[in-house]
């Protein structure tokens, strides 16, 4: 029976032993894993540090975007003003090519008036220039017929004189 004993002795022993090697490779398990838990729970932790120095930041991005948007405002109205400005520009240009183009129609008229005026004036100088010619040779006939008729004159006091009672 001690044999029995002993064998039962070390059948226990090793039966410990094997449960012993088996609670040791589980708590290495564990040890892993509350390694790895502990890792991730101090990253979490940098994580939530590095959120709330972000949401601290927060109000500071709130007030530059409110401050940015309050630009916005002005730029926007400043762009509107700007754009009646051209829209009130471009409606004078408008009118002034309008007035332009009225007055180059004006221009042209005048133009062929005044070229249809010296054409006139042209012809009118042909015309003096032909009358001018033509008072001097009447003016040239005047004298002549001056002169005929002093001979006239001259003969008909001749005449009077030889024809007694004239």
């Amino acid at each position: 029976m001690s044999k029995l004993v002993s064998y039962i002795g070390m059948v226990v022993a090793f039966a410990i032993f094997v449960d012993l090697m088996t609670t040791t490779f589980e708590l290495a398990r564990v040890d892993k894993g509350l390694n790895s838990s502990l890792q991730s729970t101090s990253q979490l932790v940098s994580i939530e540090q590095a959120v709330t120095k972000k949401n601290a930041a927060l109000p500071g991005v709130l007030k530059t975007t409110e401050q940015m948007n309050g630009q916005l405002k002005g730029i926007s109205s400043t762009t509107a003003a700007t754009r009646n400005n051209i829209n009130l520009i471009a409606s004078l240009n408008a009118g002034t090519l309008r007035l332009n183009i009225e007055q180059a129609a004006i221009a042209s008229n005048s133009g062929k008036a005044i070229g249809a005026v010296i054409q006139d004036l042209a012809q009118l100088q042909k015309a003096t220039s032909s009358l001018g010619n033509e008072l001097a040779s009447l003016d040239h006939v005047i004298v002549q017929d001056r002169a005929n008729l002093d001979q006239m004159k001259s003969a008909t006091t001749t005449m009077n004189q030889k024809t007694p009672g004239v």
